[in-house]
């Protein structure tokens, strides 16, 4: 497991997703942040082996 730098933001996302926040959107709502904050900081989590992520196909998420 790689290490990841615990900053505000991190803590932030970490914890919206162990109140039950599953998807990036949902992340985004609740830490009423921007994608272009919460994506990176999901990918830095998933990287260092604390969180997994799974991609919907597009015609999944248009259903």
């Amino acid at each position: 497991m790689a290490s990841v730098r615990m900053t505000q933001i991190t803590a932030l996302v970490l914890k919206v997703v162990a109140a039950g926040h599953r998807y990036g959107f949902d992340v985004m709502e609740a830490c009423d942040l921007p994608s272009g904050t919460v994506y990176p900081a999901l990918r830095r989590l998933e990287k260092a082996g604390l969180l997994k992520s799974r991609w919907e196909k597009t015609s999944e998420a248009y259903a």
